[in-house]
């Protein structure tokens, strides 16, 4: 009997000790998944490479960004789509005079040669993404009402970049909580999910939801996100007299920007730059690319 008992006894052990050792091996194993997954999180939003971010995304996620995106192009008006789009490349193609905008800004000499060199490199850039998005057939509204995510992604990822990789632009868009440190340095919590060392947090939690590590923050505001998206665009219909307003509205305010941006195209110096735009010229840049999409 004795030995009976034993053998048993001996046998619940083994068994808890495997179970402890698949657990730990598990746990590890969630480690290594989530720190490759923040790895790639941590390069897209140093970089901003947008077209990186579809195959992190969990699969409902991607249908809900795709249906997004394809009611938008069902409600959007076509005529307003893409005198926008002209508008926007307008604006853009303005990066080709970066070293002359840059001089005009910095009509003190207050800048050191190296930053101006960062700002004229980074508005060339954002010039040539802001053209190729204007541009893309792939952002017509015809295909925005099939387009699938990567797709999407492809065509906004040069002006995401360009976004991201504006000077300091980490700082200015709130990106900081996203910079990791060393995904390697990581932590399991007891809710399974994994934390990674942030200079600016007390650390950046990824979360698995459907087999994909993702930021917490993310998936906790997902939900809601979509929500407010659907509800926005369950209000544009351009068949109401109201929103016909809205358009011809918007259609005013960018007629009201072509005096300036006709100025700004003109000018072949930094004077002329400073006369045509009668303030900061890269400040004049922010406030029309800021009232197209906000007028959009």
């Amino acid at each position: 009997m004795k030995k009976h008992i034993g053998r048993l006894m001996a046998a619940a052990i083994v068994a808890v000790t495997a179970v402890a050792f698949a657990s730990d091996a598990s746990r590890a194993d969630d480690v290594k998944d989530a720190a490759i997954a923040a790895n790639k999180w941590k390069e897209i939003f140093r970089v901003g490479k947008a077209e990186d971010m579809a195959e992190l995304l969990p699969a409902s996620y991607v249908k809900d960004i795709e249906a997004i995106v394809h009611l938008f192009g069902e409600r959007m008006d076509e005529e307003l789509w893409t005198k926008g789009r002209e508008h926007w490349g307008r604006i853009f193609v303005l990066g080709e005079k970066a070293k002359i905008i840059v001089n005009a800004m910095d009509d003190r000499d207050e800048m050191e040669l190296d930053e101006k060199i960062v700002y004229i490199r980074w508005l060339r850039s954002l010039g040539k993404a802001g053209v190729a998005f204007a541009e893309d057939g792939a952002l017509s509204l015809e295909n925005l009402k099939i387009i699938k995510l990567p797709e999407l992604l492809k065509a906004i990822s040069p002006l995401t970049s360009a976004l991201v990789t504006m000077p300091r632009g980490i700082s200015n868009l709130g990106l900081e909580k996203y910079v990791l440190t060393n995904v390697d340095d990581a932590k399991i919590n007891d809710d399974a999910t994994v934390t990674f060392s942030n200079p600016y947090t007390r650390g950046l939690i990824f979360v698995n939801v459907e087999g994909k590590w993702i930021p917490k923050d993310l998936a906790d505001g997902w939900e809601r996100y979509v929500e407010s998206s659907r509800e926005n665009l369950a209000r544009v219909d351009f068949r109401l007299e109201e929103m016909q307003k809205s358009k011809t509205q918007v259609l005013g305010a960018m007629a009201s920007a072509e005096p300036l941006l006709k100025r700004l195209a003109a000018a072949k110096s930094s004077e002329e730059i400073k006369e045509a735009s009668g303030t900061n010229p890269l400040r004049a840049l922010f406030w029309l690319i800021l009232m197209s999409f906000t007028q959009q």
